[in-house]
Order: structure tokens, then C-alpha cells, then sequence
């Protein structure tokens, strides 16, 4: 379907051809659409994990963090590479 952009968005897109960024306007516009939809997913996923740690924390369901339970993360997380070891 046909597309109209502005037309300094336009020229860049001419510019990244010619510099063989993109073999032409099409696969520029393209993988714009692509990545513009994969970011999109990300956002809506990022978004419903930040819900989901908001609703743990209005329910209670967390673990407060401080210093010691770092350090008893990294201690338990080298004990496991150490029995893994053998």
C-alpha cells in the first residue's frame, strides 16, 4: 500500500540507502514497521510487569531487600557453581 512520509524524513531514509544502510526505500520502511511493532510488545510487556510487581507489593507479597540478602543470594548462587563443579 502506499506510503507518505514527510519529506525530511524522506531524504534521510535516501541518504541511509545510498550509504548501503537499506538496498532500498521499501526494506527502510519495513524494517521501521518492524521494529516499531517490536518495541511496542516490549513496552506492553514491560508495562504489565511493572503491574504485576505493583500488585505483589499492595498485597505484601515481597521481599524487602537490604545487604544481607544480597550477599545470601551471591552465597547460595556460589554454592550451587561449586556442587555443579563437582
Amino acid at each position: 500500500f502506499p506510503v507518505t512520509i514527510h519529506e525530511r524524513l524522506e531524504q534521510e531514509l535516501r541518504k541511509l540507502v545510498e550509504e548501503g544502510e537499506f538496498t532500498s526505500l521499501s526494506e527502510a520502511m519495513r524494517l521501521m514497521a518492524r521494529e516499531y511493532i517490536k518495541r511496542k510488545k516490549h513496552k506492553e510487556w514491560l508495562k504489565a510487569m511493572i503491574e504485576e510487581g505493583l500488585d505483589a507489593i499492595r498485597k505484601g507479597d515481597y521481599v524487602e531487600y537490604t545487604p544481607q540478602l544480597l550477599e545470601d543470594i551471591f552465597s547460595k548462587a556460589r554454592q550451587k557453581a561449586i556442587a555443579k563443579q563437582g
